[in-house]
């Protein structure tokens, strides 16, 4: 089923009806679990300029990352994501969330979203697949959205998520 990409007005609507959207259903918190022992370190190549960094992420999820950004696509909209070294995530203006520099021992994705409305991308980092969740719920105009550990979120309580991967608020 292809559905019309909605325009930034549309999806700032769409966002407070959302927002003040009241749930009747009980929320699932989901599983307690731990992961096991971080992987050993391995190779990955910067897909912006090619620059190869020996990486230590905990959890690699940029297959699953890819897989969401392809369903927002497939929506209609204008997104891409890139896994950039932190030189080419630096010059596309990611900080760290403390404004320290950016950890040379990872690559960072980066996430690229327009509606047809938007002359040029908003850019926003996310290595988190939930985020890209919460999103993608959001642009199907669904309420809720399962996380990696099967609890559920309501996107009114994700309006900042929202705002900083579109670029997109009720403000």
């Amino acid at each position: 089923m292809t559905k019309k990409a909605l325009s930034k007005e549309e999806l700032i609507k769409q966002l407070k009806a959302l927002a003040e959207t009241e749930i009747p259903e009980s929320i699932h918190m989901g599983a307690m679990c731990y992961s096991p022992v971080p992987p050993q370190a391995q190779k990955a190549k910067c897909e912006s300029c090619g620059k190869v960094v020996e990486v230590f992420d905990w959890m690699e999820c940029h297959s699953d990352i890819k897989k969401r950004v392809e369903e927002i696509k497939a929506l209609g909209y204008d997104a891409k994501v890139e896994n950039v070294c932190a030189t080419c995530a630096t010059q596309l203006g990611i900080k760290d969330e403390d404004g320290e520099p950016l950890f040379e021992g990872r690559l960072y994705n980066v996430f690229y979203f327009k509606t047809k409305d938007d002359e040029h991308y908003h850019v926003a980092e996310s290595s988190d697949v939930d985020e890209y969740k919460a999103v993608l719920a959001f642009l199907k105009n669904e309420p809720t959205y399962t996380d990696y550990y099967d609890a559920t979120h309501l996107i009114k309580e994700e309006l900042d998520i929202i705002k900083r991967m579109t670029g997109i608020s009720v403000e």
